[in-house]
């Protein structure tokens, strides 16, 4: 019998997404940070056939299959920019303003920039460089300006 792996909700909405052929395998992750345990079989349909987990949206944590899929090295450096943990958004957000520039640069997927605002909301971040970074890059206001 195959592994179990857990997939996250990487994202501030909820995700559906089907295990196989059949609707009656639709499974929902209602918001950021619900899990479900998956076959690598399941894992795979997911993969070929529904984009979530290149876009970042599903969360692999389980690196073998993460090397496995092509998304990054044995070594552990990224093979797909996209795919960011929500922790590692909010460790860039609360770091130096010079990574998370080249983090976000090298982003191309708007699911994933839309999170980077989403936390910076959370945080409330006061960085004036990091909200014009962040703001450039998905061209939303993070903070509506107070009257």
């Amino acid at each position: 019998m195959s592994q179990k792996v857990k997939v996250i909700n990487n994202i501030h909405s909820a995700v559906g997404f089907l295990l196989n052929p059949n609707p009656e395998s639709l499974k929902v992750l209602p918001k950021q940070g619900t899990f479900y345990h998956v076959t690598e079989e399941e894992i795979d349909y997911i993969h070929i056939n529904q984009n979530l987990i290149q876009t970042g949206v599903l969360w692999v944590d389980d690196k073998d299959v993460r090397v496995k899929l092509g998304l990054e090295t044995p070594e552990g450096e990224k093979t797909n920019q996209n795919v960011l943990r929500h922790e590692e958004i909010v460790e860039l957000i609360q770091g130096n303003y010079k990574k998370l520039e080249k983090a976000l640069s090298e982003i191309t997927e708007n699911t994933i920039i839309l999170q980077f605002v989403e936390v910076a909301r959370e945080l409330k971040v006061d960085s004036k460089a990091k909200i014009d970074i962040i703001e450039a890059k998905s061209k939303i206001k993070i903070f509506e300006d107070e009257e």
